[in-house]
């Protein structure tokens, strides 16, 4: 019985932060949600697959856990210096928007 009322109070709080997150959806947010998943599937994932192959493949066995990890660790370096830059760049970008707007409404 205790496993059912915490199921149906975890699902309260899910429906409870979805009605909140309501006012908070644009066209914008929903293309973000569902275009990501597509992109990684598409686009990253063959690659980083194919790469891994390779490794699995090529490098001798003691080497290989080495390899991976110094890949997974240069790969993640690598994005965020490639994400990082535009993200900065879109709160800057978005700030300065909230500002104008403030000024226009005087």
């Amino acid at each position: 019985m205790g496993a059912r009322r915490g199921r149906r109070r975890g699902g309260a709080v899910g429906l409870w932060g979805a009605v909140l997150l309501l006012p908070l959806v644009d066209v914008g947010l929903a293309v973000w949600f569902l275009a990501g998943p597509v992109v990684h599937d598409a686009l990253l994932a063959p690659p980083f697959g194919g790469v891994g192959l390779a490794v699995a493949r090529w490098v001798p066995a003691p080497r290989r856990t080495p390899v991976v990890v110094g890949g997974v660790l240069s790969g993640v370096l690598v994005a965020v210096a490639a994400v990082w830059p535009g993200v900065a760049a879109a709160g800057w970008w978005a700030g300065r928007r909230r500002r104008a707007r403030g000024r226009a409404g005087e």
